[in-house]
């Protein structure tokens, strides 16, 4: 299957069209954000990809929340802390990765 595999899938968020799947996933060995896509309700979402770019850390990200647009994601990760904390990235246009994380503004 495109997005179940036999580690853990959770934490989904779907773009405000139907088009656009987030997740977190174990498959990787940690829990990292990967994406996949669809072209219309009727077709299944493809094969989903580990998000490149500054979302993902050696630390896990255990939920994600996408933008209505898709190019802007909030994650949530245990990097530099014992607990989760909240970062932001964007990305120009759907093709391009997300750039480099930051700390949600008041967060943190």
């Amino acid at each position: 299957p495109a997005v179940n595999s036999a580690e853990e899938d959770f934490a989904p968020s779907l773009s405000e069209d139907g088009l656009r799947l987030l997740f977190t996933s174990r498959r990787s060995g940690n829990g990292d954000i990967y994406e996949t896509t669809r072209a219309s309700h009727d077709e299944p979402f493809g094969p989903a990809r580990l998000l490149a770019g500054g979302v993902n850390t050696r630390s896990a990200e255990p939920s994600c929340a996408v933008s209505a647009d898709g190019r802007f994601v909030v994650v949530s990760s245990t990097e530099g802390s014992p607990s989760e904390d909240l970062y932001q990235t964007s990305r120009p246009d759907l093709q391009a990765s997300f750039g480099k994380r930051g700390p949600v503004s008041g967060q943190n």
